[in-house]
């Protein structure tokens, strides 16, 4: 049995958290650009640990694929700085024009990010090895809140969406790198464990209680109040499906058993 990624389960559970507050946000007007920020960085955490880019880590392939096919691959790869800020201006051309097309732009920004990735990948570890924690997490700091300042003064609504995910998929990427450093090594925490083994069934039924009319923070009016009710129905509907989903498990292997 392979051991288990203490770390995984930090960052899953934080991921969920900011998916819980980025909707919190999205109902109150004076902090909905939390809400913005909260849904750029964790959202896309939550789902990239979730495998749900599975999809677009598929395209990625078949594109890396197709560039190790063509000549001289080699010989371009040693030029890969020149190579990669052609491929980073051409996604963003590309981001823009389709963007008023209602392609997904988040597409061709994790295609951009996967090959930076794959190219200066050594370079990427090495940084995380070499990175003191509390350097690295100054890093992370700044950019996140530079993230935060933008979307309060709507900076990303003068320069269209494709500056939101960009900013996002960075902050993302910097706070899984940060997490890795903190909680690589830490001790299981039974909370932590809990949270992140029911994120999946969280993410599934968290908008029963956030959107529409049932929203707890358009039916409760104080803040706080509301958003501890909403974690707790949160986490008791997550419990909920889990055991449905366990209970209709074994009812489906003790069907497919009877003769």
């Amino acid at each position: 049995m392979r051991e288990r990624i203490v770390a995984f389960d930090y960052l899953r559970a934080l991921a969920i958290t900011g998916i819980l507050l980025c909707h919190f946000c999205h109902n109150y007007n004076s902090i909905s650009f939390l809400g913005h920020y909260f849904g750029g960085v964790f959202v896309t955490l939550f789902i990239a640990m979730s495998g749900m880019l599975f999809g677009i880590i598929a395209i990625c392939y078949v594109a890396l694929y197709i560039l190790t096919k063509i000549p001289l691959f080699n010989t371009i790869n040693k030029y890969r700085l020149k190579t990669f800020a052609i491929i980073g201006l051409g996604v963003l051309l590309v981001d823009y024009v389709l963007e008023s097309r209602n392609i997904p732009g988040y597409i061709f920004v994790w295609l951009w990010l996967y090959l930076f990735c794959f190219v200066y990948s050594c370079q990427i570890m090495e940084f995380s090895r070499q990175c003191k924690t509390n350097i690295l997490a100054f890093i992370v700091g700044i950019i996140n809140i530079s993230y935060i300042i933008a979307l309060y003064y709507g900076l990303y609504d003068n320069y269209n969406h494709a500056f939101q995910k960009w900013f996002g998929a960075v902050c993302c990427i910097l706070v899984l790198i940060l997490g890795f450093n903190i909680w690589n090594k830490s001790v299981p925490n039974k909370y932590v464990s809990f949270l992140s083994f029911i994120s999946f069934e969280i993410y599934l039924m968290f908008e029963v209680v956030s959107e529409g009319r049932y929203s707890l923070m358009r039916i409760i009016d104080n803040p706080f109040f509301a958003f501890v009710m909403y974690v707790i129905s949160c986490v008791l509907l997550g419990c909920i499906l889990h055991f449905i989903d366990k209970y209709m498990k074994k009812l489906g292997a003790v069907i497919s058993f009877k003769p």
